[in-house]
């Protein structure tokens, strides 16, 4: 099974979706496969970013030295990125990304971030599924107080979108969508 690669930054703090993104195939029949690690310095074809600035610098990325980040906080609430449109197959859809969630400190240019967050009730990030081309989401999964632990290496998270919610030969997008609750 193959992985993507994606890289964030955000929250009351520093949101960092680092890493990983990954959107992989769960059976021969596979919806699409799409491996994303921002390294380049310009915006992936199809891919959508609200809030989020892609980063290149070797403090603080998962793996590599590319990153998506949002400081989220009081005056910027939220943030998204979208991977491309595709037509579902009506198959299971396997997510797999890597995130961190870190104190803001100074600047993002270069990116200073400090500690992890050891507060509760800082938001969430949202894993997102449309199936109308990113009109609309519905919400499969969130990282939260509950599943996350603070740390200043990222954690791996993946989740599997049951086919039955992107039926065939929809116009189907997953996002990743932060959303800042307290913190600043």
């Amino acid at each position: 099974m193959k992985k993507k690669i994606t890289n964030l930054i955000g929250v009351c703090c520093t949101l960092m979706l680092i890493g990983m993104f990954a959107i992989n195939p769960q059976t021969a029949n596979a919806q699409i496969l799409i491996e994303q690690g921002f390294e380049a310095t310009t915006t992936p074809a199809g891919w959508n970013y609200a809030g989020f600035a892609r980063i290149q610098s070797p403090n603080a990325p998962c793996e590599g030295a590319g990153s998506l980040r949002r400081n989220l906080w009081s005056s910027g609430q939220t943030g998204s990125v979208a991977a491309p449109v595709w037509t579902s197959n009506g198959e299971n859809i396997n997510v797999t990304f890597d995130f961190k969630l870190l104190n803001y400190q100074g600047t993002l240019s270069p990116p200073n971030v400090g500690a992890p967050i050891p507060i509760t009730g800082w938001g969430e990030m949202r894993l997102q599924i449309s199936t109308d081309g990113g009109a609309n989401y519905t919400t499969v999964f969130t990282v939260n107080d509950n599943n996350y632990t603070p740390s200043t290496t990222c954690s791996e998270y993946s989740h599997t979108i049951d086919g039955s919610l992107v039926p065939s030969g929809s116009s189907t997008r997953v996002r990743l969508f932060g959303q800042w609750t307290s913190g600043d």
